[in-house]
């Protein structure tokens, strides 16, 4: 209850009244107890599907999208002052 009033994540294991304070993957993670392998491939899982949001096969086309964005706006804009 400590970390959880100082705002924190909790994990846990799935025994007694933890389960009751806490709300597996929203206040924080609940495993099998004894099961270090469990957290390390559920955040390991979670970590994998994360990190292709910031490769660059993923962030660069998005970038060059925003630059076409603008150019184009920029492009039309100095054409209506003309």
């Amino acid at each position: 209850m400590e970390g959880m009033a100082c705002g924190k994540p909790m994990i846990g294991t799935r025994v007694g009244g933890t389960t009751d304070m806490i709300s597996d993957g929203e206040t924080g993670f609940l495993v099998p107890p004894g099961d270090v392998a469990a957290l390390r491939g559920r955040m390991g899982a979670a970590s994998l599907k994360h990190v292709v949001d910031f490769q660059a096969q993923t962030v660069i086309p998005r970038i060059e999208q925003l630059y076409l964005r603008l150019t184009d706006s920029h492009s039309a804009a100095v054409l209506e002052l003309a």
